[in-house]
Protein backbone atom coordinates (compact mmCIF):
# COMPACT_ATOMS: atom_id res chain seq x y z
CA UNK A 1 0.00 0.00 0.00
CA UNK A 2 1.70 3.28 -0.97
CA UNK A 3 1.39 6.54 1.48
CA UNK A 4 -1.28 8.10 -0.39
CA UNK A 5 -3.23 5.15 -0.16
CA UNK A 6 -2.46 4.74 3.97
CA UNK A 7 -3.32 8.40 4.17
CA UNK A 8 -6.86 8.12 2.23
CA UNK A 9 -7.77 5.35 4.70
CA UNK A 10 -6.68 7.28 7.46
CA UNK A 11 -8.41 10.15 6.73
CA UNK A 12 -11.94 8.26 5.64
CA UNK A 13 -11.56 6.99 9.17
CA UNK A 14 -10.51 9.35 11.57
CA UNK A 15 -12.19 12.20 9.82
CA UNK A 16 -15.08 10.96 10.67
CA UNK A 17 -14.84 9.96 14.11
CA UNK A 18 -13.16 13.07 15.04
CA UNK A 19 -15.76 15.13 13.95
CA UNK A 20 -18.39 12.80 15.92
CA UNK A 21 -16.04 13.58 18.77
CA UNK A 22 -15.77 17.23 18.33
CA UNK A 23 -19.34 17.25 18.41
CA UNK A 24 -19.53 15.39 21.49
CA UNK A 25 -17.72 17.72 23.32
CA UNK A 26 -19.04 20.44 21.96
CA UNK A 27 -22.75 19.39 23.40
CA UNK A 28 -21.79 17.87 26.77
CA UNK A 29 -18.41 20.27 27.50
CA UNK A 30 -20.50 23.50 28.25
CA UNK A 31 -19.28 25.83 31.25
CA UNK A 32 -20.28 28.98 32.73
CA UNK A 33 -17.51 30.44 30.96
CA UNK A 34 -16.04 30.60 27.11
CA UNK A 35 -12.13 30.29 28.46
CA UNK A 36 -13.38 27.41 31.11
CA UNK A 37 -15.26 25.43 28.35
CA UNK A 38 -12.50 25.88 26.02
CA UNK A 39 -9.83 24.71 28.85
CA UNK A 40 -11.83 21.82 29.59
CA UNK A 41 -12.59 20.88 25.67
CA UNK A 42 -9.03 21.13 25.19
CA UNK A 43 -8.83 18.80 28.49
CA UNK A 44 -11.34 16.46 27.65
CA UNK A 45 -9.49 16.12 23.81
CA UNK A 46 -5.89 15.51 25.22
CA UNK A 47 -7.18 13.02 28.12
CA UNK A 48 -9.47 11.16 26.21
CA UNK A 49 -9.32 10.96 22.79
CA UNK A 50 -5.63 11.51 21.65
CA UNK A 51 -4.37 8.44 24.02
CA UNK A 52 -7.73 6.49 21.86
CA UNK A 53 -6.61 8.36 18.41
CA UNK A 54 -3.05 7.98 18.92
CA UNK A 55 -3.01 4.24 19.25
CA UNK A 56 -5.62 3.66 16.79
CA UNK A 57 -3.11 5.44 14.20
CA UNK A 58 -0.23 3.75 15.17
CA UNK A 59 -1.40 0.53 14.83
CA UNK A 60 -3.20 0.61 11.63
CA UNK A 61 -0.36 2.83 10.54
CA UNK A 62 1.90 -0.93 11.18
CA UNK A 63 -0.27 -3.02 10.13
CA UNK A 64 -0.70 -1.45 6.52
CA UNK A 65 3.58 -1.40 7.20
CA UNK A 66 3.68 -4.98 7.62
CA UNK A 67 4.96 -4.72 11.33
CA UNK A 68 4.10 -5.78 14.40
CA UNK A 69 1.12 -3.25 16.01
CA UNK A 70 1.94 -4.10 19.71
CA UNK A 71 5.84 -3.50 19.36
CA UNK A 72 4.98 -0.30 17.82
CA UNK A 73 2.93 0.55 20.17
CA UNK A 74 5.32 -0.14 23.03
CA UNK A 75 7.88 1.66 21.02
CA UNK A 76 6.62 4.79 20.02
CA UNK A 77 3.56 5.81 21.55
CA UNK A 78 4.92 7.61 25.11
CA UNK A 79 7.06 9.80 22.55
CA UNK A 80 4.10 10.71 20.34
CA UNK A 81 2.11 11.20 22.73
CA UNK A 82 4.38 13.78 24.58
CA UNK A 83 5.34 15.32 21.25
CA UNK A 84 1.06 15.15 21.10
CA UNK A 85 1.02 17.33 24.09
CA UNK A 86 3.50 19.85 22.98
CA UNK A 87 1.83 20.73 19.83
CA UNK A 88 -2.02 19.70 20.06
CA UNK A 89 -3.25 21.53 23.30
CA UNK A 90 -2.81 24.96 21.57
CA UNK A 91 -3.70 24.04 18.12
CA UNK A 92 -7.28 22.80 19.93
CA UNK A 93 -7.93 25.73 21.71
CA UNK A 94 -7.53 28.35 18.87
CA UNK A 95 -9.97 25.57 17.02
CA UNK A 96 -12.56 25.45 20.34
CA UNK A 97 -12.37 29.46 20.73
CA UNK A 98 -13.03 30.16 16.63
CA UNK A 99 -14.49 27.19 15.57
Amino acid sequence: MYITDRCLVLLAVFGPVATTWFGILQRHVVLKGTASTTAARVAADQVFFAPVQLTCFLSSMAIMEGVDPVERLKTAFVPAYKANLMVWPFVQGVNFTFV
